[in-house]
């Protein structure tokens, strides 16, 4: 991590991260890591599936449109409130220092949960994973495992943590890249279709797409 330090004293020494430390490679690395597009292609894909069925495509193409919406917000106000509060100093700004309070305080929350809750899907789907080619390790031991590969990324600081968020951003894209790219050439029992674009396919109907409601019967195990 680069630092500049101010002041002659120890006592009157600050530390900051360098202007041009991260860069805008490693805000998008930062952003795609947060977002986790292996998990949601192999957990969150499932549940769109299970709601919107064959019209899962076309929800998607739903969500990017809506998520487009929301990045063009977030651009303006980080061009106007260029703070590391993000939502917090935003609907502050907004909206006032009461709904801005909740949204810190959620999102506090949030992030507070995102630990255990990584920790939990990486070492039970590694677990799972390894027991089925008959490599058997408790999942505890792949949850320490994360812990001290994450910490020892902490500690050796920024630039390490970035290059190896790079590299393994770059093979789930490649990964599933290359599934996306095969699914596409081989197409399915016949053929490619623009059936799965077509909203009147959604197993939920309009909730399938947009909210889902209910889950049918038929999903029920």
């Amino acid at each position: 991590m680069s630092v500049e330090s101010t002041g002659a004293t120890p006592e009157a020494r600050t530390s900051e991260l360098a202007g041009g430390s991260i860069g805008l490679s490693g805000a998008v690395v930062q952003s795609a890591a947060l977002i986790a597009p292996a998990v949601g292609a192999t957990a969150g894909f499932v549940f769109i599936a299970g709601q919107s069925g064959f019209a899962a495509p076309f929800a998607m193409i739903v969500g990017m449109l809506i998520s487009l919406g929301v990045a063009v917000v977030i651009g303006d106000f980080a061009r106007k409130i260029p703070a590391a509060g993000s939502f917090y100093n935003y609907l502050t700004a907004a909206f006032g220092p009461k709904t801005g309070f909740v949204t810190g305080f959620m999102l506090f929350g949030a992030y507070a949960l995102l630990l255990p809750f990584q920790l939990a899907f990486f070492a039970n789907y590694a677990s799972s994973y390894f027991d089925a080619h008959s490599f058997r390790l408790a999942w505890q031991w792949w949850a320490l495992a994360l812990i001290a590969v994450t910490t020892t990324l902490c500690v050796l600081g920024l630039s390490p943590s970035l290059k190896v968020g790079l590299i393994g951003l770059c093979f789930e894209v490649l990964v599933f890249g290359t599934v996306a790219v095969a699914v596409l050439v081989n197409g399915g029992e016949t053929g490619l279709s623009l059936q799965p674009f077509n909203p009147s396919q959604s197993a939920l109907g309009f909730s399938g797409i947009i909210i889902p409601l209910f889950i049918p019967q038929e999903y029920v195990p």
